[in-house]
């Protein structure tokens, strides 16, 4: 028999290959022990690397306690005196910071104060402008009422206006100026006449010409009126 068929015999032949298989088998099982097996040493060797790192660290950290123990107490005194100095400065530091933010608080406190007495003063500015303009109509509607027939329905309509116009004043803070016997007073009055006589005291206020209001306890306009001399 030839060497050729021989080997194509032996290949062949099924218990040669159940052998061949099993060789193969342990001999990945053996390989992919001795990779645990490595594995396993590395692990080992890097908790004991860390170990060693670990203990290393607390000998160097136990020499330095050392050296600062032995120091010369001089050094440390001086040390401890710029440590405290360094303090000092870090406190004088926050302080200054602290006074800049009271002072940025109370600023901005202030410029809110201003801004809003400047809005108020802005707001009753146009609501006096408004009612001065206002004011000539409630004239013309009072000359409408004393000159109309009281019972008609006109002088009814003109006198539910005039009653409304009047309403919204006085919640705005408009009010009359008194001149019913009243002395004459050149704060809430302007006398266009004067007049000599004997039913009344010098000073005292004959007749209203004109109504005057106030606002807000400021005189919007002045009572035209007549005035005993």
């Amino acid at each position: 028999m030839s060497k050729e068929r021989e080997e194509r015999v032996e290949r062949d032949n099924p218990r040669n290959s159940q052998e061949k298989q099993q060789e193969e088998k342990d001999s990945t099982v053996k390989l992919e022990e001795e990779k645990n097996d490595r594995n396993e040493q590395d692990r080992q060797q890097a908790a004991e690397t860390a170990a060693e790192d670990q203990t290393e660290a607390e000998k160097q950290q136990d020499r330095e306690e050392i050296e600062i123990e032995e120091e010369d107490p001089e050094k440390l005194q001086q040390r401890i005196a710029e440590l405290e100095s360094e303090i000092e400065a870090l406190k004088q530091e926050n302080e200054q910071y602290l006074n800049k933010l009271q002072r940025s608080k109370a600023d901005f406190a202030n410029y809110r104060q201003r801004v809003n007495k400047e809005k108020f003063g802005l707001c009753r500015k146009y609501k006096k402008e408004v009612i001065q303009e206002i004011l000539p109509v409630l004239d013309n509607l009072e000359r409408a009422l004393e000159s109309c027939d009281r019972e008609d329905d006109f002088f009814q309509g003109v006198k539910m206006i005039h009653k409304q116009i009047c309403s919204v004043l006085q919640q705005e803070g408009v009010e009359e100026i008194r001149t019913e016997d009243q002395e004459f007073d050149p704060e809430f009055h302007e006398a266009v006449e004067q007049v000599d006589t004997d039913e009344y005291d010098s000073g005292m206020i004959i007749e209203e010409m004109q109504k005057g209001y106030t606002y807000q306890d400021e005189v919007l306009r002045p009572s035209l009126v007549v005035v005993a001399r």
